[in-house]
């Protein structure tokens, strides 16, 4: 099931990003390496009404983290993650992108940057269909009214 962390849940994503974010074939270059920052940093994303941390959950226990933040000077977003617990899933990548797209009104684009060696993260931009510079892949949603 996805739904929005909230400050519950804040250890446990931080501990989630922490380990993942320090293996080279899970690394989001958005997140920091150090367990104090991204406690920081996630602390905000969760306070922050414009901001989002979604979280993946099987039987109640959190799995799977994408925290967004939203930057209010020009609505892009820069995503952290995903990451899970466990194995990569695809799937819950797609249900977690598609659950922050649609609870994120005011985005018009997000944003992903990882290590080279993250093929679970080239392999999700290549589903969701995200435009590819260099190691950076950039997601433009189809807004009415842009």
């Amino acid at each position: 099931m996805v739904k929005i962390c909230d400050i519950a849940n804040l250890s446990q994503c931080v501990e989630l990003a922490y380990i993942r974010n320090n293996q080279p074939e899970s690394n989001c270059a958005f997140c920091s390496k150090s367990k104090k920052s991204i406690y920081k940093d996630f602390e905000f994303i969760i306070d922050n009404p414009d901001c989002l941390m979604v979280g993946y959950f099987i039987n109640g226990i959190l799995t799977g983290i994408l925290g967004c933040f939203l930057n209010p000077s020009n609505n892009w977003v820069d995503c952290i993650g995903p990451f899970f617990k466990d194995e990569w899933n695809c799937d819950c990548a797609k249900n977690m992108f598609l659950f922050a797209k649609t609870t994120l009104s005011k985005a018009i684009r997000f944003n992903f940057y990882f290590n080279t060696k993250n093929e679970n993260y080239h392999q999700i931009m290549t589903v969701l269909s995200a435009e590819r510079l260099d190691n950076e892949y950039i997601l433009l949603l189809d807004k009415a009214d842009y």
